[in-house]
């Protein structure tokens, strides 16, 4: 059998398994009373997308997504509160500066955009993060931070997956409960493992250059 004939079989297998995952995640979201449950399980989701992404099917798919879920539940939850109140805070600062008059609220207007932008790409890394690296809460932020910025076409690639994904959504709704979770978790992942990877090498590159020095 050809090459295209073998991954033409193994479409459906992978349909299957993306099926799976989301709804792991939503069954584990709905544990948790969607509010304790979505970030948990969100991380499981990317747990599962990181061993795909290395090459490995042969392993359990609901082990891997338990551990992930019920080792991290507190870790993810207090991500996800610093997710929704920095975005909350956000948003009201937005319409705090509506009421303000004058020429200042135009700079006002692009520090928080500026804010806002640097805010949403940072929180797109903080679980793919938290998956490769075994830190605190501020270690986890901080290192997702440095990889946006040294980063910067991964992470237009994770942006270019999300609106993939939503038209995707907006012209077939019916994709959002079977692949909704599971898609989005693997794009994200991947893109993150790109950016991860680009990062190493530049590492390793340093490395001569400071021992030459």
């Amino acid at each position: 059998m050809s090459s295209m004939g073998y991954g033409l079989l193994r479409v459906p297998e992978w349909v299957l398994r993306f099926a799976y995952l989301n709804v792991l995640w939503v069954v584990f979201t709905m544990t948790g009373l969607i509010v304790f449950g979505v970030f948990p399980a969100a991380r499981a989701t990317l747990s599962v997308a990181e061993r795909w992404l290395r090459g490995e099917t042969d392993f359990s798919v609901f082990r891997t997504f338990w551990r992930g879920y019920k080792t991290n539940f507190v870790q993810s939850n207090v991500l996800g509160f610093l997710i929704v109140v920095t975005g909350a805070a956000l948003y009201l600062y937005f319409l705090l500066i509506q009421q303000i008059d004058g020429p200042a609220v135009y700079v006002l207007q692009y520090v928080l955009l500026l804010v806002s932008t640097m805010y949403v790409l940072t929180m797109l890394y903080m679980f793919p993060v938290s998956i490769r690296h075994d830190a605190g809460i501020l270690s986890i932020v901080k290192t997702s931070f440095l990889v946006m910025l040294v980063s910067p076409l991964s992470t237009l690639m994770t942006i270019a997956g999300i609106f993939i994904m939503y038209l995707l959504v907006m012209y077939l709704p019916g994709l959002l409960p079977v692949f909704g979770a599971s898609a989005s978790a693997f794009l994200l992942m991947w893109s993150s493992e790109i950016a991860f990877s680009n990062i190493e090498r530049k590492k390793e590159k340093q490395l001569p250059a400071s021992k030459a020095g």
